[in-house]
């Protein structure tokens, strides 16, 4: 009987061990996937911290150039302002670079088509356009969608344009149409005329390259004549 015990108390306490044994294997595995998990975890967050740091180096680099461009725009409309100020007395409709003042209304095909209705009120009528121009409440335009540029453009059938071309004819529809596109373009919260410098040869706004390259040889031209002068 004894001995029987004694058997027994043995394998309980080899089953012990052994299990002992097990759950020390485990408990070393799980310490060193432990450690590995810490060390994966030291290494994102000193990537995080350096990808962190030159995010900030990115951003303050952007809003140095945003303030540098802010600076750059700001001398670009005071020397716009210079030039327009000082070409507008200067230049005409025939000048190549010259001033141009956008949203205004053009008079003459008011004249011609009055002269061929031989009604003599073609100020009348202007004035009311001019008016109608300036009218804020007044939005006669329509988007247009091409591929994948929406662009918003006078709209023809627009109630008061059509009664404008059946009564005043296509050219002062054309002319009206010219001045909302243009005041649209360049001051469409404050609906009034935008001097502005204008390339006349291509149709478009002139840039400051042109318009200093035009007064420098504007310049030496005045120049060559006054010297010629001056020698008679």
């Amino acid at each position: 009987m004894p001995s029987e015990i004694t058997e027994e108390i043995v394998k309980e306490i080899i089953l012990v061990e052994g299990n002992n044994e097990s759950q020390e294997h485990k408990w070393r595995s799980m310490k060193q996937e432990n450690e590995e998990l810490k060390k994966r975890l030291r290494v994102m967050k000193e990537e995080l911290e350096d990808k962190d740091s030159e995010l900030e180096q990115r951003e303050g680099l952007i809003n140095a150039l945003l303030v540098k461009e802010r600076y750059a725009n700001d001398e670009i409309l005071e020397a716009q302002k210079l030039l327009i100020s000082q070409m507008r007395d200067l230049t005409d409709d025939r000048t190549t670079i010259r001033v141009k003042r956008m949203g205004h209304l053009d008079v003459e095909p008011f004249v011609k088509a009055s002269k061929r209705r031989l009604t003599g009120n073609d100020t009348e009528v202007y004035a009311e356009w001019e008016e109608n121009l300036r009218d804020p409440h007044w939005q006669p335009f329509k988007r247009v969608e091409t591929g994948n540029i929406v662009k918003e453009v006078v709209d023809e059938e627009d109630e008061k344009l059509k009664n404008l071309r059946e009564e005043w004819g296509e050219e002062v529809m054309n002319a009206v149409k010219t001045a909302l596109e243009e005041v649209n373009e360049f001051n469409p919260s404050g609906r009034h005329v935008v001097p502005t410098l204008w390339n006349s040869e291509q149709g478009r706004v002139a840039t400051l390259r042109e318009v200093i390259a035009h007064m420098t040889h504007e310049i030496k031209t005045l120049k060559r004549k006054k010297n010629l002068k001056h020698r008679k």
